[in-house]
């Protein structure tokens, strides 16, 4: 009697492991390429996001609506940039005190110590002031003590004490207006502004279109 043995065999061939290999090779390839995508894609919106234009907009915003909401309704002023380099308050038209008028700078006066009976004074209309103005293409802000000195040569406040920072940088231009009230340009308490940032790396640019209201109103 004749007997057949099968012979088992373990492992694999040649061909099944190459093409193991290449269907493995194709898998990480494809895993490579959606993730290499995915960090271009991640970086991509980072690096706009944390665009030097973006960020001085952002703070922007931020500072100019801040200050506005602390600052005395009853006392602001909104100025225009003269021909000879001074600034000089922006009066409503005399054919309508009320009226939009719109200038090159504002100026905001506030209190930035905590309430007592010496600031409750009806003559004290502020402790502190800030100006907001264009620089070259810097947005810029003055800030220092309550009542502010005399104006010099260029529209700046001669006050001891006052500091000054850069806000936003690559600013085109900027622009503030208000609502005028009566024949002094007394304003409704809301101040806009409006400043074009562009980018000198690739010549994008974010126009900021913002508004503060002053809530604070004394005497």
């Amino acid at each position: 009697m004749t007997r057949h043995y099968r012979t088992l065999r373990s492992g694999l061939t040649l061909v099944e492991l190459v093409t193991a290999m290449a269907i493995s090779l194709l898998t990480v390839m494809t895993v490579a390429i959606v993730l290499q995508a995915s960090q271009h894609g991640w970086v991509k919106a980072y690096n706009d996001a944390n665009k030097g234009i973006e960020l001085d907009a952002f703070l922007t915003m931020v500072d100019f609506g801040s200050t506005g909401r602390q600052s005395n309704k009853s006392d602001y002023h909104v100025y225009k940039l003269s021909s000879g380099g001074a600034y000089i308050q922006v009066p409503p038209p005399a054919s309508d005190p009320t009226s939009v008028v719109t200038g090159d700078a504002v100026e905001f006066r506030y209190w930035d110590v905590p309430l007592s009976a010496t600031i409750m004074d009806t003559t004290k209309k502020a402790t502190a002031y800030r100006f907001f103005y264009l620089s070259g293409n810097k947005l810029m802000v003055d800030q220092g003590p309550y009542p502010p000195g005399a104006l010099d040569g260029s529209g700046h406040r001669l006050t001891a004490g006052v500091t000054t920072q850069t806000l936003a940088q690559n600013v085109t231009y900027i622009f503030f207006n208000h609502t005028t009230i009566n024949a002094v340009g007394d304003g409704e308490g809301s101040v806009r502004m409006e400043a074009k940032l562009t980018d000198p790396c690739d010549g994008s640019f974010i126009t900021v279109r913002t508004a503060t209201l002053l809530r604070n109103v004394w005497p």
